[in-house]
């Protein structure tokens, strides 16, 4: 099957291989179910991972993109440029292939994996490859730009898990304001040593381990 994401998707592998243990043999263009699926936990959705129970009894992953995100990202971002207009598909679907990677891991390892934990670290995916993008687009990653639309100004949908979505934005908005303090708006985060070691170590911890990177008020980070 051919989709209109799929170098998109591979982008966003690309970058987050930079900072993450992600397996390159698991790709998520392989998991991407067509836009027409039907299914009880994609109704009314505009993005998800969802388990399929196979014929054979055994539980596969699938990614959904509805057919409006895909056409609203196709629509509103030529060459996938990062803009004001184009923030919310950019990150609906960061959020999907940060969701499934993280669930790849876990599984691969047969490690839990919590809805908070998941939610947390979209959260930080959402900045760390917009911000990555706008560097390589515009010469400059706008970080505390960026941080108020993601973590200032972020529309909660799903109300029945609110207070999840609220914690995870919170850990996330202090994460990242905690390392872009004092370090300049044309920085490339993948220079940054200390924090490819961090997100690395976070990405193979247990929930609590993290608990300590999301505390308000720590010093920013060095390019090395």
């Amino acid at each position: 099957m051919t989709h209109a994401l799929f170098p998109y998707v591979s982008l966003i592998e690309n970058h987050l291989r930079t900072f993450y243990p992600i397996d390159h043999a698991i790709s998520a263009n392989d998991y991407i179910l067509d836009p027409y699926f039907s299914h009880d936990a994609v109704n009314n959705k505009r993005a998800a991972v969802v388990s399929i129970e196979c014929e054979e009894g055994f539980q596969n992953i699938g990614i959904y993109f509805s057919q409006s995100l895909i056409e609203q990202h196709t629509r509103v971002t030529p060459q996938n440029l990062v803009t004001t207009m184009s923030l919310d598909s950019h990150c609906a679907i960061i959020e999907e292939i940060s969701h499934f990677h993280l669930l790849a891991h876990r599984t691969q390892y047969d490690q839990p994996v919590t809805r908070l934990e998941l939610e947390t670290q979209a959260e930080i995916d959402k900045f760390l490859i917009c911000a990555t993008m706008l560097l390589e687009q515009t010469g400059d990653a706008h970080f505390h730009s960026l941080a108020r639309c993601l973590y200032d100004n972020g529309l909660i949908t799903d109300l029945a898990h609110r207070t999840i979505y609220e914690d995870a934005n919170r850990f996330a908005a202090n994460f990242w304001l905690n390392r872009i303090r004092g370090i300049s708006s044309n920085t490339d985060l993948r220079s940054l040593r200390e924090l490819r070691l961090t997100l690395h170590q976070m990405f193979l911890a247990s929930f609590q381990e993290k608990l300590p990177f999301f505390e308000p008020q720590r010093r920013g980070l060095n390019a090395a």
